[in-house]
């Protein structure tokens, strides 16, 4: 049932997606459908098999020396393509080998090469324990094509396993920091059987994690100006972003302070506001107010350009999800958000915010 709001943008979301669900339809289709590749591995269909589907000119595969690659033709992209060679796996830092290029001034197996030699050598890779290689491509070429140029460049490549630095010994080797902004961390988390199907990329678990986000997004501007107008805080900055591991859900809040504040105040603000916001009192206008203003977000990202795709594309394989198009993660954020209200982010701020929270505090730092 589609909520009453008062608000004009909602109703003209709400009046767009009533018309739009057949070609909402039509943009998803089911995810098999749209998935095509070499049947050359039994790892051929690594991709995420939900009821999402990858854009239909995008093509997946895997070499025999298990490189995967992803393929995003692009006519907009006018003779210009986008390289990204990714390594890691879930839930650790990805290192990311980028390259950009007209293929009017060099061809692609050469910029492919290029790439291949900032991440290690033209005849091996380096890589950590069940971390996967994975080259992506987005610009304007035909998939044959990009297939060959793949297939010379990177078929004879070896992956080398070898053990990747600790924490502790990666920190010990990064430069030591001049000077540190004053900062509070705030986190939680939410017990396994509140996130059951949380590690599964769906349409469903699209929607839910939309209204975590919109929740938090809420909270955030609450923190910002408590912390504004009763800390004395001349500027704040807030961040909420959520991590999955082993089944659960722990959502961070960080808080930056353009100047050291009265650390207990600070912190008494803080659990004020959370408490507060999990208590239901979320309105429906500024469930509205963030509605809009990602809706906007995502219409800009509409002209992304191939870098930035490319970027995006990465990250969604990174994180075993399944990458969809500027204009179609338009189209399920104005469906998912017609069939939601002010009700839905309180429940999850609720979820989100009722469990244990732990609370660190970072000094200004200079030396």
């Amino acid at each position: 049932m589609l909520f009453a709001v008062s608000n004009p943008f909602i109703k003209k979301v709400k009046s767009s997606i009533l018309f739009g669900l057949l070609s909402m339809t039509c943009a998803l289709p089911a995810a098999h459908a749209a998935i095509e590749t070499l049947s050359l591995t039994p790892e051929q269909n690594w991709m995420p098999t939900t009821d999402l589907s990858l854009p239909r000119q995008m093509k997946i595969g895997t070499l025999e020396n298990h490189i995967r690659y992803v393929l995003m033709p692009s006519r907009r992209s006018k003779d210009a393509v986008a390289i990204r060679l990714g390594i890691g796996k879930e839930r650790r830092a990805q290192r990311l080998y980028s390259k950009q290029a007209l293929l009017s001034e060099q061809a692609l197996a050469d910029s492919l090469r290029e790439v291949l030699e900032q991440a290690g050598s033209n005849q091996t890779l380096i890589t950590g324990d069940q971390e996967e290689v994975t080259l992506i491509l987005v610009g304007d070429f035909t998939t044959r094509d990009a297939e060959d140029a793949i297939d010379g460049v990177f078929a004879d490549v070896k992956l080398v396993k070898k053990s990747q630095p600790s924490a502790t010994q990666f920190a010990a080797a990064q430069p030591e920091i001049a000077e540190q902004t004053p900062r509070i961390w705030v986190s939680t988390k939410t017990s396994t059987e509140a996130m059951l199907e949380i590690d599964e990329d769906s349409k469903m678990s699209r929607k839910e994690s939309l209204s975590r986000q919109l929740a938090n997004q809420v909270l955030a501007k609450r923190i910002e100006n408590a912390l504004v107008t009763d800390a004395e805080q001349e500027k704040v900055a807030v961040s909420v972003e959520e991590e999955k591991a082993a089944g659960r859900l722990s959502t961070k809040a960080l808080i930056e302070f353009a100047q050291q504040p009265d650390w207990m105040q600070a912190k008494d603000i803080i659990a004020k506001v959370i408490d507060y916001t999990k208590n239901g009192t979320i309105s429906a206008q500024e469930f509205s107010d963030e509605v809009q203003q990602m809706h906007q977000r995502l219409k800009a990202n509409l002209q992304q350009d191939i870098g930035e795709q490319a970027n995006e594309i990465a990250l969604a394989v990174h994180r075993k999800q399944v990458y969809l198009q500027p204009s179609d993660e338009l189209r399920l954020f104005e469906f998912h958000v017609a069939h939601m209200s002010e009700a839905d982010l309180n429940q999850s701020a609720i979820q989100i915010w009722s469990s244990d929270i732990a609370t660190m505090v970072q000094p200004a730092v200079t030396h």
